[in-house]
Order: C-alpha cells, then structure tokens, then sequence
C-alpha cells in the first residue's frame, strides 16, 4: 500500500469552500442542507443525508433531518449504507461508532459513513472513483465543525422556541407590560400597552414616555427612575388614567428593577387592574427551587473555601449527598496535583477578572478521576460561587475517538517500485531493473553485495536481528535510506517479507524512494497542524461569550496557524464609521505604534471590507491604495469578516503568504464571522429571554402553557395560589395536563362541564377570551384559551384570573340594562326600579330622583322629589321644598359626583344636615340638553366606613346619564311626533295637488282630443281634406294621446311613495308570471318568446314589482326589429363578484339578490344609455309611442325598494338592465 498523499491546492479550495458552507442558514434543517450539498457538490457525490442521534432508555436510533434527493432511501446504495444505523443495544451502537469512518462498495458505488461528534453520522454516496484516503482524513476537522453548527442550531432553536412561547404568553394577557431605561424609552411593550396607547408595539417600542404622555399621567420618569436606581420595586395603587380611546380607569402599577446581560438595569412596569403581586421572598424561593432542581451542579463557598451551600447535583458529581459536604473544603474533592494547579492557575484569573471558566479533574468518592466544567464567579465577601458539569463520559468518547484515528492512519497502495531478494545474511540474490536503476550500479556488482553495504545507518547484526523476529509470511514496514553509487543518499519505505523458496529462507524488500512524498508529507503535517488548530479555534470560539473574547481567540489563532507575528482585528464601528482595532500583537505596536482606526476609503484594509473579498499583497510598498508608503510592513493579506470587520496579517518580507495561508485565513474568519454572529444573536436572545421570563414571574393572572403533547411547560406562582394548590411550580412542569385538570375539577361548581369544555376548546383550537367559570366556593374566574404552535407541533396556553368584584358589578350593569331595554314598562316605573339598583348597588337606606327649577327662589322653592324607593318617610312628599336646605344645592354646582360618608364630621352646620339628618350621601346631578334638569340621589341617615369607591361613583354616573339619555329621548320621540304629523298632511296636500293638476290637464286635452275626432268624423261622411289638413289633424290627435299618457305615467310617478305598501317576501317568479300576463296579447302580436329561470325571493310590493317587470319586458317587445324578438328574465351573479357603475352603490350589511332582464332588440349608444333614467327622454325609435317615463318610474319602483338599477347596451346588440333587490 501507498501513504495517503498531501492535500493539493485544488484539494485544498475544496475543503475551504466546504469549510465556508458550515453553519450557514438560521434552522437545523438550513444548516444541515447547506453543508451536505456543499459536500456532495464538492466531493462529486449523487447521493447524502445528515442523521442525528438519538438515546432514550439505552436505546439509540437515528433520525434523517436533511437529504439530498428529499428522499435518499429510493437509492439502493444509500439504503444499505443506513442499515448500519439499526442497533440492537447500547453496546452495539458504541462498537459501530468506534468503526467510524466506515467506507464500502455496494455494487457500482462507494458509501461513507462519517461520525458527527455529539450529534449524528454523515452518510454520502460516490458513483466512479473513490475518495482518496487524504481527503477523508482531512474531512475530520471538518465533520466536528458540521456537528459544532448542528448542536448550535439545535440549542439555539430549542431557545428560539421558548422565547416564541415567552412572547405568546407576553402578547396574550390582558396586562399593560413595558419596559422603559433610564431615557424613558420603551425597550419592550405588549398588545395590551400599545393599544392603550393608541399605536403598535412596533411604534411604541423605542418612542420615549414624552411621545406617548397620556391625560392623567404621573411623573413616570421619576418614577422609573427611583426604581433603577435604588433596584427598590414601586407600587401606585388606585391610579386613575385617561387611555388613547378616552376612557377612563383605575389601574395599580408595579414597576420592578430589570436586570440584563450586559445592559444598565431598566424599569419593567405592569399595570393591572388586580393588586395581588408576587413577594420578593416568594422570587428568592423559587430561585432556590430551581436552583436545587438544575442538573448542573452549583455550590457557594465562604472565604476560607468551606462549602456554605450546595445542590444535590454538585455532590451527586463526587457520589456523596450534599449534607456530607457542606462546612468542608473543596481540595477533599480534589487530588493534590490540580489543587495545586487551580491555586497557581486559576484563582490569579478568578482574582484579577472576577470570573474563571474551563476544565478541572476532580476526584470521586470511590477515587475514579471526574472530568467537569467549571465556572467560578467571585463575591464581595472573598466568597464565590461555583457550577460545574461532569464531562467525564465525554473526556472518555474523545480518548476512544483519538484512538480510532490512529488505528485508522495506515499507509495505502503498497505496490512495489524496487525489488531485492536476500537471505537471512544479507547476501543479494537477486534484484529488478528498477532498483538497478534507482542504486546506479550495474547488476553483476549488485549480486555480489550485502544490504549492509547500501543501507546507512543499520550494521549487519542490527538488520540480522530485525529479520530474525519476522516469522514466515510476515511482513515488516519500515523505513530507511539507501545510498547510491555515486554516494548520494535517498529516503526509502520498505517492506520485508519472510519466504521460504526451496526450502531455504528467503527475504523479499519491496521500497520505495520517497524523498519528494517526505517533503509533501512534511507540508501536510504542517497543514494538518493548521487544520487541527482551527478546528480547536472552532470550539473556542463557539464557546466564547462577547465579541472581545471572540477577537482575543482570534487573534491568538492568527499566531499559531499562519506564524506571522503582525496580526490583528479590526472591528466596524458604526459610531466612528471606521474600522477600529480591537486585538493585534505585541509586534504590530513594536513595528508601526498604535494602529489607527481605518475609515472609508483608507487604505487596503476598507477595500477588503467593503467587497467582502479577501486581498493579499506580496508588497504593500507597490501599492497605491498603502496607508503608509514607508511602513515596514511588506506583505499582507486582508480578509473581511462579513459586516463585523477584518482580519489583518502582515509580514516584513515581501511575498511571505501562501495559498495555504490564506485558505486557513479565510476558513478562520468564515468561524469568526460565524462566532460574532452567534454572540450577538445569543445577546439579543438572553435579553429578551430574561424579559419574557420576568413578565410571566410578575403577571397578576394566572398561566399555565402546554406543549404540543399536553405536558405543562410552565406555571406561574398566581395559577398556584388561584386554585389554592399546595405544590411547587417545579413539581407541576412535565405534568400531563389531562391529568391535572381531572385532580382539579372539584373546585369547579360544574366538575364534568369544566372537563367537557376543556376538551372541546382543544377540538376546535378557537381562541376564547374572558370565558366566565364558576368556583365552588362561590368565587368567579374568567379565562382566556389561545391556540398556538410550536416548531414540533400545536400547543395550548390557558389564562385563569378572578373577576368576582367585577362580576358582581356587572351583574348591577346587567340589572340595569334589562330595566332599561324594556319597551312594555312605563318611563315612571323605570325610575322606580333604576332607583332600587342603584340603591342596593350603593348599599344605602334611600334613593330619590328630583327636578330643579333654576327659576325659582332657592329659599322658598326650586327642589321637588319626582320618585324615591327605599325606607325614608321623609322623602314621600312630592311638595316643592327650598333648594338652599338640600344637599342638592351642592350637586348642581358640578358634572362630578357629590359624596359624604359622615356628615356629622364634615357637613355639621349644613342647613340640609340640620333639616334632613342625613349622614351618608352621593349624588350627581342630571342634565337634559346641556341644562340642569334636577338630581339622582342616595342617602342614609347612618355614617358609613368606608369611603364611596370609584366604581360606585361611576355607576351613579352611568345611571344619571341613562336617566337624562331618556329625558332628551322623550323630547325628541314628541318633536319626532309632530313632525310627522306634519309630513302626513304636507303628502296628503301633495296628492291632493297632483290629482287636481293631472285632472285640470287632462280636461282641456279631452276636449282638444274630442273635436279633432268629430271633425274626422264629419268629413268621413262625404266632406273631403286635402292631404296636408289630414296630416295636421292626424298629428294634433296623436300628441293629445302622448300628452295623455305622460300625464298619466306622471300621476303614476308622484303616487308611488305614497300607495306602496309595506315589505314582504314576494317570489320573483309568481310577479314575471303576472306581467307577462299582462302583456299576452302584445307579445302573441309580435310573436315574440319571454322565458324566465328559477328566480329568488325579494323584499318588495307585489304591486309595484309587477308594474316594473311589465314596463321592462315592454321596452323590449317595443324597441326589438328581430324577426324572433326574445325577452329573458335571468338570476344574475353574486352581488359580491360584480362591479356597479358610479354612482351605484349598496349598503353592505343588507343581502341582494340580483336579476337581469335582456332582450335582442335594437340597444343604445353609450351616450344614449347615460341619459335612459331621465324623465321624459325617449330614448327608442321615435315612431314609436312611449312617454319617456318608462325607465324613470323603473328606478323610482327600484328606489322604492332601497335598491339599484343599471342597464349594459350597444347599437344592435340588445339591452341587459341589471336589479339588485332586498332579500325575502
């Protein structure tokens, strides 16, 4: 077998452009999509797939997440390259991964199997030749760095998923949440504080509290401010504010210091129309729950390093229970060489930067080493806290992965170049043309020679021996040099091989000169070196937490795989517009001082920025764009990191780079890039995680949220103590909802309806807000169901919250608004009941409706008492009484309520106190066009305790409105009266008028019409005209019947408002029936065809109806020249899919039908047809007889109707006049 051979140039692109494919797209699936078609595009593979792993109760399966084609199973290669994923147990699954990478042929195709560390396998198919054995060595970097991007993925949409959960928990509660900094700007805003505000989250978040100030507003800033400084949390109860719609309310405000990464604390504000809140301690306890619940160990040591707490995970790490710990120190956990090593390494980082991370070994109960991750985080008091996570299994996998890859490093192609055969003394027997050739000896001396004498470096006792340990058909594999004739010395690899030929021992050395494959292998060490440091740059740079640290590893990177000492990182800064260095080597400030920041068009460096392309210089000194013409620097290579900044590498001599170099420079900074993005993303994502996961600890309703297989993902505390449940948030997470919900249903005053609805609601997934429930123990609960979807399928969120106060309130409302709505109850008894509402609402002893009179004297007279209710004598009397010694002197004087709880205090010498003794008292006064009209009052005649509340002010404030709506609705219902009994005898002149007029018109015409006939019947009887005097006649007769009939469709147009009758479903058809009735004789006459299709139900008078479906069928039997004229009575299309002409227009809340009458008569210009509704237009042949009203009462009938009427026309081509009528 041969070695594997170096990676060429070309081999080299292609595993860069692989390389730059990783951890692109922001999903698994993107990412997995795009590196496997990378690899097979660049591998000139057919066939691939991405699996992951999964173990659950010792079993482990694999899942496909991407292949190429969708479906890579139809590909009979591929398919037995999987069967190698089916495992019968744990055992069998850690041997197959241990045989990883696993190559075979299957018929005319390879298949390759490649491990993805900590997260699946690779699968690819190659039809022709195979890979070469350097390229699949070489892709092992790259497969760790494909199964970093998937991880990654993997944990950052399982967050994506939470903060989505978070956010839908957030936009669901009715509760106004935002968080504002110390400007006053809206970092976070829900639905319900934008639409308090009038706008969208996406407006308000990053407006300022002076943008959206609203009536009624306390100084919020200084509020907010008090909080953030102090970290002290702020409560403003009963807090009356005006929202953007003008309505008014009384909210409670709790804002809560809020803490972020890496950001000044801010002010979380929640308003609430609830007072119950969330305690401190109750936080401090569940962040002790949780800490205990973590599976990451954590611990708290004192000064004198003595564990002060401790969570079972930390010591379950060790095999001990935390209670053996606790008081003892952390070196008994440890062996004597790391104690001395965290001493010496660790604790100078933790003193000098606060915080320390990475690995230690740690030693178990039972003395077995414990492989963790650590991070160690100092406190003020010399004390620091510590969480850990056994790596132990996964130091164990990379042991036994980096032993695989030895075994797997074996030398390939051992054909042979040269040949000797020797025995067992070194004696030459024979050998071929090709090491003749390759000694440069003739073969005669050849034969008479020992290997001693052109092998360097080993006696003959040394070879002897080595030959002596090899039994027969063995083989050896070694290397060694062997000097020519001329002296010259070359590398060789060979192999001997013990024989027995003729029974003598023979030894067959088949080498090889590898002195160009030496120098290769040399620069593939080199390269593999590279590879394998930026494969460990990869994994730091994942694990690196903000973006200096990012440039730190970088940096330090540049150093160790290019081995040029000038380097740095230039970052983009948007504030100076410039590229501003962040990390660069000490020799960078040695060769040219502190570097400048590289602004828009300066230098190479914003070149390679702005292009996104790497440049690279032999020498920078030749270049027109150098910053610095007599720099020292003279080679250099710029590579960009996407919007982030770029990678500079320089060097003192000219031409220093290699195409190598800069591959493995554009590889690191595509993993740069990669890790700036993923820090930055990991910011965005912990802030808004830590924001949501607050709102939910503080909301006032309670919450629970299920996930796509009914487990509960979350709770919050309210849930908890709504349903007065004596068990943690904790203990309830992963509970199946199903079950949780039969364990509560008897504090449900209708358990099996509560279970019933619950299964309906997920049925449907309709959401339901404030669905009103009933407790058991007579408490009212309101909930909200919100469907919504996660990325692995359909989930649930519920919201509980407690609304007995407010039911009980809207319980008054209701009462009132049956009193009010009913039409078969006098106005006088309305008061009476409202009265008796109000009363029992306000919890007092009387109630009386009075009236003011404004002019009279307020110390005689002015107050009278309309109606009472209660059990107060005084208030019988229905006498005028003085204004002056009533409490209602006082409520007149303004819009606001008037209330008194303990007139004895407040209201002693009050002439009214002196004349009513009344101690307790609200009222409010009651308007009627905008003047006094009189009050609405209730009263007591004992104190009372406790102040009216604003709810109660506002109920007597809703009834006095109701009462003076009535007022001012008996005026205008009496104005309203009059005013139509004017109208009626104004239309009855008007008929009156009409008949008179049409009657005195027709007189005179009757009579014009009679003496033109009897002079044509007296020159009938032997008296003669000539032509033009019977022409004259014939046509003073003819317009006297026109005059006739236009007077008669006249009276018809002015009487159809006042002889229509009433609405009522007519059946379309019976009314064409009954018109074309009408018409039998006309259309028999003409022989003309009428047809009519299934027609709907209208809203109409029959009457009316049929007199327009005659006058429209008319029209197309009178202007028709066809010699087969056809009238059809049609439906026509869905109102909603047609499209009037102006300025037709129908009320959308009413349903239409519409019909078409068309005819295949003579039709209209457009200019004619806009003119077809006027009255007195004829618009047809104009020898035909027609008044020009006939279209005119068509849209007068359809107006009747609330309807439309419109006609389509051309020249020749027929009318079709469009209907749309009310449905029946």
């Amino acid at each position: 077998m041969s070695g594997s051979s170096p990676a060429s140039p070309e081999q080299l692109q292609v595993l860069y452009e692989i390389a730059l494919s990783i951890g692109r797209g922001e999903t698994l699936s993107a990412v997995a999509q795009a590196a496997l078609s990378s690899y097979l595009r660049r591998l000139n593979c057919s066939t691939g797939g991405i699996f992951e792993r999964y173990e659950e109760d010792g079993d482990v399966s694999y899942r496909l997440v991407e292949g190429i084609p969708a479906t890579p199973t139809y590909n009979n290669t591929f398919e037995a390259a999987t069967r190698h994923l089916d495992h019968d147990d744990a055992t069998d699954a850690a041997s197959f991964r241990e045989e990883l990478p696993l190559f075979a042929d299957d018929e005319a195709a390879q298949y390759y199997i490649f491990d993805l560390p900590g997260f699946g396998v690779l699968v690819i198919v190659k039809n022709g030749e195979p890979l070469a054995p350097g390229t699949i060595a070489a892709l092992d970097p790259l497969n760790q760095k494909l199964a970093d991007a998937c991880c990654n993925r993997r944990v950052e949409q399982e967050a994506a998923q939470t903060r989505e959960t978070l956010r839908a928990v957030l936009d669901t509660i009715p509760q106004e949440v935002v968080a504002r900094d110390r400007d006053g700007r809206y970092t976070l805003a829900n639905e319900s504080a934008a639409a308090a505000h009038g706008v969208r989250v996406e407006e308000l978040e990053g407006s300022t509290d002076e943008e959206y100030a609203r009536n009624g507003d306390r100084d919020v800033r200084a509020t907010d401010m008090k909080v953030i400084e102090s970290g002290e949390p702020q409560r403003i109860e009963d807090e009356e504010r005006i929202d953007a719609d003008g309505r008014t309310r009384t909210v409670t405000t709790d804002i809560v210091p809020l803490e972020l990464p890496e950001t000044e604390r801010q002010a979380l504000v929640v308003t609430t129309d609830t007072t119950d809140r969330t305690e401190r301690q109750a936080a401090l306890e569940r962040q002790a729950t949780a800490m205990e619940a973590s599976m990451d160990g954590i611990s708290i040591l004192n000064a004198d390093g003595e564990y002060t707490y401790m969570n079972e995970a930390h010591a379950d790490i060790f095999g001990y229970d935390s209670t053996e710990l606790l008081g003892g120190t952390w070196r008994q956990l440890y062996p004597d060489d790391e104690i001395e090593r965290i001493e010496q390494e660790v604790f100078p980082v933790l003193e000098r930067e606060g915080e320390w991370r990475g690995e230690t070994v740690g030693k178990a109960r039972d003395g077995t080493a414990v492989h963790q991750e650590i991070t160690l985080s100092a406190l003020e008091d010399g004390g620091l806290v510590c969480t850990n996570r056994d790596i132990t299994e996964r130091k164990r996998r990379e042991q036994a992965l980096e032993s695989q890859r030895s075994r797997l490093r074996v030398l390939f192609d051992q054909s042979p170049d040269n040949i000797i055969v020797h025995d067992d003394d070194g004696a030459v027997l024979d050998v071929n043309e090709r090491q003749v050739s390759t000694l440069g000896y003739d073969r005669e001396t050849l034969l008479e020679m020992n290997v001693e004498e052109f092998e360097v470096g080993l006696e003959i006792d040394e070879l002897e021996s080595l030959w002596d340990e090899l039994s027969v058909g063995e083989t050896l594999e070694t290397r060694g040099r062997h000097r020519r004739a001329d002296g010259s010395e070359y590398p060789i690899e060979v192999w001997v091989s013990k024989t027995e030929i003729e029974g003598e021992t023979r030894l067959i050395a088949l080498d090889r000169d590898i002195s160009e494959r030496a120098e290769r292998e040399q620069r593939l060490q080199t390269r593999r070196r590279q590879l394998t440091r930026l494969h460990e740059a990869t994994r730091e740079l994942m694990t690196a937490a903000t973006r200096t640290e990012v440039a730190d590893s970088a940096s330090e990177t540049v150093r160790e795989v290019l081995g040029h000492p000038l380097h740095g990182i230039h970052f983009y800064d948007p504030t100076q517009d410039a590229l501003v260095p962040v990390s660069v080597s000490d020799r960078v400030q040695d060769a040219i001082g502190d570097p400048p920041a590289i602004g828009p068009g300066d230098g190479i460096a914003w070149t390679a920025y702005e292009s996104g392309e790497a440049e690279l210089r032999a020498d920078v000194r030749n270049d027109d764009d150098v910053m610095n013409p007599e720099t020292a620097v003279r080679s250099e290579l710029y590579v960009p990191l996407g919007d982030h900044g770029v990678i500079i590498v320089g060097s003192t001599e000219p031409d220093e780079f290699t195409e190598a170099d800069v591959a493995s420079a554009k590889i690191l900074a595509a993993n740069v890039e990669a890790a700036l993005d993923r820090v930055e993303h990991e910011t965005r994502l912990k802030r808004t995680n830590t924001v949501l996961q607050t709102v939910l600890d503080t909301l006032p309703a309670g919450v629970l949220v299920e996930d796509p297989d009914r487990d509960i993902l979350t709770v919050n505390q309210r849930l908890l103590d709504l349903f007065e449940m004596d068990v943690s948030r904790e203990a309830l997470t992963g509970v199946d909802c199903q079950a949780a919900a039969d364990d509560l249903k008897h504090r449900f005053d209708a358990p099996e309806q509560f279970l019933t609805r619950l299964d309906s609601l997920i049925e449907t997934r309709e959401p339901v807000t404030k669905e009103p429930l009933e407790l058991a123990d007579g408490r009212t609960l309101e909930r909200d169901y919100v469907p919504y979807t996660l990325p692995d399928g359909e989930a649930n969120l519920w919201m509980y919250r407690d609304i007995t106060s407010q039911s009980r309130r809207e319980t008054a409302v209701r009462n009132l608004l049956s009193v009010t709505s009913r039409q078969d109850v006098e106005f006088e008894q309305k008061i009476q009941e409202v009265l008796e509402i109000g009363r029992r609402r306000t919890g007092m002893e009387a109630a009386f409706f009075s009236t003011i009179d404004s002019s009279a004297d307020p110390d005689t007279g002015g107050f009278q008492i309309s109606a009472a209710t209660g059990s107060d004598p005084q208030f019988d009397t229905r006498e005028q009484q003085p204004l002056s010694k009533t409490y209602c002197r006082k409520t007149v004087q303004t819009v606001d309520p008037v209330s008194v709880t303990d007139a004895d205090e407040t209201w002693r010498d009050d002439p009214a106190y002196e004349e009513f003794g009344l101690s307790c008292y609200v009222g409010r006064r009651v308007e009627v066009n905008g003047e006094v009209y009189g009050t609405l009052c209730f009263t007591h005649r004992e104190p009372r305790d406790e102040p009216f509340t604003q709810e109660e002010s506002q109920f007597v404030k809703l009834l006095t409105q109701w009462l003076s709506f009535e007022l001012e609705r008996r005026d205008r219902e009496a104005d309203l009266r009059e005013t139509r009994k004017q109208l009626r005898r104004s239309n009855e002149e008007l008929e009156q008028f009409a008949y008179a007029a049409s009657h005195d018109l027709k007189e005179p015409l009757r009579s014009v019409s009679n003496y033109l006939t009897l002079l044509d019947d007296l020159y009938d009887e032997g008296q003669t005209f000539d032509a033009q005097a019977e022409t004259l006649i014939e046509d003073a007769v003819g317009a006297t019947g026109r005059m006739q009939s236009m007077i008669n469709a006249l009276l018809q147009y002015s009487r159809i408002d006042s002889r229509g009758g009433a609405l009522e479903p007519i059946p379309l058809n019976a009314v064409v029936e009954k018109a074309e009735l009408n018409l039998t004789v006309r259309i028999d006459d003409i022989g003309a065809t009428v047809t009519t299709e299934a027609l709907p139900t209208v809203s109409g008078d029959e009457r009316l109806l049929i007199q327009l479906f005659q006058n429209l069928i008319d029209n197309g039997l009178k202007y028709n020249e066809s010699a087969n004229p056809r009238i059809s009575v049609v439906p026509g299309t869905p109102v909603a899919s047609i499209d009037p002409p102006e300025p037709v227009a129908l009320d959308e809340d009413t349903s239409w039908h519409h019909v078409r009458v068309e005819d295949n008569g003579i039709g209209m210009g457009a200019d004619v047809a806009d003119r077809a509704f006027d009255v007195f237009e004829r618009l047809g042949r104009t020898d035909e007889n027609g008044t020009g009203m006939g279209l005119t009462l068509c849209q007068r009938i359809v107006e009747y109707h609330n309807g439309a009427i419109w006609l389509e026309s051309a020249p020749g081509d027929g009318t079709a006049v469009h209907l749309c009528l009310p449905d029946g």
